[in-house]
Formats: C-alpha cells, structure tokens, sequence
C-alpha cells in the first residue's frame, strides 16, 4: 500500500465492487479511454476481476475510506524497461489535487520497487486537467501521436508524455 497525506493507493479487491461500478459506469470517464460506460453491476464484477488480475490500485480517500478512482500500469515493456500508466477519478473529486497527489506518489513507487527507467502516459489533447496532472509530476510532453487510437470506432490523437527515473528530482515533491 502507498499512502500520502490524503490518500491511499491500495490493490483492488473484490469488496469495492460498488465503487469500481459507481466509476466506470460514467462516461466522462470511460470516453476518453474508448470503453462505453460498464451498464450493471454483473459486467462491473467482470471487468473488477481484469484489474485485479492486472493489479490495479484503487484511490482511497483517507477520511471516508471510499474508494474514489484507480490508478494502474496498463502496459509493460520489460526488455525496455518502460511502463504506461493510466488513471481516473470520480468527477466530484476533480479540481482538489487529488489525482497529482496519486500520480506523484504512484510514480516514486514504480520508479522505487522495480528496475522500470521510463513510465508513459498518453492523453487526449483535450483533457487539459490530465496534461496539468503529468507535467505537475515532472512528465515531459514528446509530442501528440496522431490517431494513436480508436475511440468508440473513430480515430483519436494522444499526446505522449514521459518521466524517467533520472528524471526523479523533478518529481513534485521530490
């Protein structure tokens, strides 16, 4: 478990299924990662078991323990020692920090307990608070990835944004 002064980021388990539904059934959230909103509470258990199977983390609020978003690596590269991440966060818990206080930690972690030298992350140019979030955190911006990916069947643009472990002393926080 990681802990920060507000949050904790702890593996997911099957208990916060309700939490995991109450996130991934909004579209503003699912959007931007081409899902479509997970419909009812059987579908949330199914897709609950894929991110425990990846080890995703959920985003505990410390003061009510409610699980408010996760926070993951999505992808790995072992022989090139780099990993993606990705995340998000219920909106009413947008503006407040929350999620520069989860990636920032999260990211110290990787960078702690294993040998990964550069973690990605790829964002929608439209989603400005995300951007602020990474570049917050000491990520660098590459540049924008035209039609990287397919979003609810059309093609969509990403910016590439990046840390590396040298790159540690930038970490907000550091």
């Amino acid at each position: 478990m990681i802990e920060t002064e507000r949050l904790k980021l702890r593996l997911l388990e099957k208990d916060d299924l309700n939490s995991v539904f109450e996130i991934y059934s909004k579209d503003e959230i699912t959007k931007p990662y081409g899902m479509y909103p997970i419909e009812n509470i059987k579908k949330a258990n199914k897709f609950l078991d894929t991110l425990m199977k990846d080890k995703e983390h959920g985003i505990v609020l410390k003061s009510t323990n409610k699980v408010i978003g996760t926070i993951g690596v999505v992808g790995v590269s072992e022989k090139n020692k780099r990993c993606e991440i990705g995340y998000v966060l219920l909106p009413e818990f947008w503006g407040k920090g929350y999620m520069t206080e989860a990636v920032n930690s999260f990211v110290r972690f990787l960078f702690n307990a294993s040998d990964i030298n550069r973690i990605e992350t790829f964002i929608h140019p439209d989603n400005i608070a995300s951007c602020k979030i990474v570049e917050k955190t000491g990520f660098v911006r590459e540049g924008l990835l035209r039609q990287r990916g397919i979003v609810r069947g059309k093609f969509q643009d990403y910016y590439l944004y990046s840390i590396l472990r040298e790159d540690i002393n930038n970490i907000n926080g550091a």
